[in-house]
């Protein structure tokens, strides 16, 4: 799973950073080049 949406980011201390099958990112999903121009 990947997730990139947090409360607080990033998280310090949460189990998913233990698993193998996760990937955890700061929410950054909006930062591309092509989703600001959408955005605009």
């Amino acid at each position: 799973a990947g997730i990139d949406t947090w409360e607080v980011e990033p998280p310090k201390h949460n189990p998913f950073r233990d698993l193998p099958q996760v990937v955890m990112s700061p929410h950054v999903g909006a930062s591309t080049t092509e989703a600001q121009k959408r955005i605009a």
